[in-house]
């Protein structure tokens, strides 16, 4: 694996974790 797919799975699980955290304050303020 290169540096340059590391740091794009790594964008990626950040972006994915950061959408999971948005939709539960989302639904926790309904």
């Amino acid at each position: 694996m290169g540096e340059v797919e590391n740091y794009a799975i790594n964008v990626k699980s950040k972006l994915f974790y950061t959408r999971l955290i948005l939709n539960v304050q989302e639904t926790n303020n309904t």
